[in-house]
């Protein structure tokens, strides 16, 4: 994930780094060709801790690499987004974009909506249960199971 998207920077790194150019412009190209193709590194797979901080790692640097900020200025990531005039939206993006999918499966009523539902026939596997897509989601919501399928339908 993280290789594509330095990829994908390096390709726009003559737009990116133009001081000409005002923070917006940067932002909104940003936004337009480079989250997509970082984001795409993630495809849906669970977000896990590490690839929260992998994703939250990513967009710092971009800023960072955007703004031409020295790592010898010792900045915290804090005043790294602030200079940029952004809040750190990447997360929330890919957490929206799933939420976009859940609700697409669910409403199929389909195989998919009985394999996020954890209700395929057959014996359990040995060991500690594995966590279910709809685990997370709960943990985001602080909802049950119920509720969620409710607000997706």
């Amino acid at each position: 994930m993280y290789c594509n998207g330095k990829q994908a920077f390096k390709t726009l790194d003559n737009i990116l780094r133009n001081k000409k150019q005002s923070v917006n412009v940067n932002t909104r190209v940003l936004e337009c060709y480079f989250w997509p193709v970082l984001l795409y590194g993630c495809g849906m797979r669970t977000l896990t801790a590490a690839l929260i901080r992998n994703l939250e790692t990513a967009e710092i640097w971009v800023y960072q690499k955007t703004q031409i900020i020295s790592y010898m200025a010792k900045k915290t990531n804090k005043q790294k987004v602030t200079q940029v005039n952004q809040s750190r939206s990447l997360f929330e993006t890919r957490k929206k974009q799933q939420f976009e999918f859940f609700g697409h499966i669910i409403g199929g009523k389909q195989l998919e909506h009985l394999v996020i539902c954890g209700k395929i026939c057959g014996k359990n596997a040995w060991g500690r249960p594995r966590k279910m897509y709809l685990d997370k989601r709960k943990d985001w919501l602080n909802l049950s199971t119920a509720r969620i399928l409710q607000l997706a339908t």
